[in-house]
């Protein structure tokens, strides 16, 4: 199973989401669910980073893995980013609620907020 959690903290202006684990669909490098969370994780890590770190007034955006879990990190400096990465991630958060609905048994997906 794969565990997504995507943790915003509303004091640190920070956004981090978290994969780990295997869907379990089909074998090692051929499942399509596994392939759908890592292109979601690094596709947008990759479109963020492509705007410029000054142009979004970000302290970091970092997309990579550790210990076996993909992992992008978001750290704003100004409220209003934050509320605007919070938007861009939205289509990002409900293709993860979709797909654990349609792979209940492969994908558990949170949310948590802090404040």
């Amino acid at each position: 199973m794969i565990e997504i959690k995507i943790i915003k903290d509303d004091y640190e202006k920070s956004v981090t989401l978290i994969s780990k684990g295997h869907a379990g669909v089909e074998a090692a490098g051929t499942d399509p669910v596994c392939a759908a969370v890592s292109s979601h994780i690094y596709g947008i890590g990759k479109q963020l980073s492509l705007i410029s770190v000054k142009k979004l007034d970000a302290r970091t955006i970092s997309v990579g893995e550790r210990d076996g879990e993909a992992l992008l990190v978001i750290n704003c400096k100004k409220k209003s980013l934050y509320v605007k990465i919070l938007d861009y991630l939205a289509p990002t958060e409900r293709s993860f609620e979709l797909l654990q609905q349609h792979y209940p048994e492969a994908i558990e997906f949170h949310r948590i907020r802090k404040s």
